[in-house]
């Protein structure tokens, strides 16, 4: 398989596959009224792909990270003045800086001078270290086209800290990244390692402060899962939580455990029953170590063939419980990201349709797009919320907004 067929693939799985759904569901999403329990105001930050000029980025797929002054960054997809890299000719993806005000700079364009060693088309959230420094992952590109671990200085000078080969080291990391105290990072890959008719698995890995890669796990595309599509969490004994996009015992996905030592053991294995499928998000712990989070695709709806996604919990001993099961309709479907957990216990999330909180029964909605306005105030929001210290969410769609090439957006409460 070429290298232009392998990114048409991961991004239908991730993009494509994702609107389709999103054109079927907003024929009924049309046909209810949505009340939410209280007022909210959106408001769109930054449309993407000003009208003639791709430079500032298209279709951001990320959640966003914020610092203390304020300011969000994220990545887009798409856009920004790299050439070589994209069979569409939209770019290969850049990271932005959006400041309080609502300007946009964008600190690295990826695929300028020296394409063939840089990263392309980031689908992931940055991760911020105390110094100001943004790491990520590019799911293509690279010395070998197979993805990087990057990091951009406060001046926005890039650093490759590794090149993936596809070989037992990974291949195409489709999440961000997470920090531990000592400054090693850690995320997954979606394919690469052992297994899949050779294209890979999937792994879990480490890189040091040094930059040098350890596979901590290679799955097998067994029962242990396969095609881990969300990044992974840390709890404070040093084990490390996921899920997987597929594998398992029917195929459709796991919650994942590693131990200190690299020993995996699988917490729960999703049969697309009312259970769900098909997890994407990185899960949530909460301090008593259980996981939160959604699938994909799954539960006990009957609107499409594999159901409208689920918001579950996985235990410590195991054992799952089911918080909500999305109908494909007025409450959307289809949740791709994590899960905000306050201090009082209430979720807030995204899906293909809306964005939710959960504290209790029912869902209340705090936003829901509107696409028979054209989509103007974005819509497809993939990446979570990102939470200010006034209450207030900032998140992105990856489509819609003024231009139709996705926005940043607040929700004020």
């Amino acid at each position: 398989m070429s290298d232009a067929q392998d990114r048409v693939q991961v991004f239908s799985k991730r993009t494509v596959f994702p609107t389709f759904i999103v054109c079927l569901l907003a024929l009924l999403l049309a046909l209810f009224v949505i009340q939410p329990a209280t007022a909210q105001i959106y408001t769109d930050l930054y449309s993407f792909n000003l009208p003639g000029d791709l430079s500032d980025g298209a279709l951001p797929e990320a959640a966003l990270v914020r610092d203390a002054s304020g300011n969000l960054y994220g990545t887009t997809f798409f856009g920004g003045l790299g050439t070589g890299c994209d069979i569409y000719y939209n770019g290969c993806g850049v990271v932005f800086k959006l400041d309080p005000s609502g300007t946009e700079t964008v600190l690295h364009a990826f695929g300028g001078a020296g394409a063939i060693k840089d990263g392309w088309n980031p689908t992931a959230s940055l991760t911020v270290d105390a110094a100001g420094n943004l790491y990520g992952t590019t799911s293509f590109g690279g010395a070998h086209g197979y993805g990087v671990v990057f990091k951009l200085d406060p001046t926005g000078k890039e650093t490759i800290l590794h090149n993936f080969t596809r070989g037992t080291d990974g291949a195409n990391p489709n999440a961000g990244l997470v920090q531990d105290a000592a400054g090693n990072l850690y995320g997954t890959t979606q394919y690469g390692g052992f297994g899949c008719n050779g294209q890979g698995c999937g792994t879990v890995f480490e890189i040091n402060a040094a930059g040098k890669e350890t596979v901590l796990y290679r799955f097998t595309s067994g029962l242990d899962g396969a095609s881990p599509l969300a990044g992974v969490v840390l709890d404070s004994s040093g084990n490390i939580y996921g899920t997987t996009w597929l594998g398992g015992i029917y195929g459709f996905g796991t919650v994942f455990q590693l131990d200190s030592s690299g020993n995996e053991k699988v917490l729960h294995t999703f049969a697309s029953g009312s259970d769900g499928a098909n997890p994407i998000g990185t899960p949530t712990l909460d301090q008593a170590g259980n996981i939160y989070g959604t699938t994909s695709a799954g539960g006990a709806s009957a609107n499409g063939p594999l159901g409208a996604g689920t918001v579950f919990v996985v235990d410590v001993l195991g054992n799952e419980n089911i918080l909500y099961t999305f109908t494909g309709g007025a409450d959307g479907a289809s949740p791709y990201s994590s899960l905000i957990l306050d201090a009082s216990g209430n979720f807030y999330g995204t899906n293909q349709l809306a964005l939710f909180e959960l504290s209790g029964s029912p869902l209340t909605l705090l936003h829901a797009y509107d696409f028979s306005a054209a989509g103007t105030d974005g819509s497809i929001p993939m990446g979570p919320l990102v939470p200010d210290s006034a209450g207030n969410f900032y998140g992105t769609t990856v489509q819609g907004g003024a231009n139709g090439w996705g926005a940043v957006f607040k929700i004020q409460f």
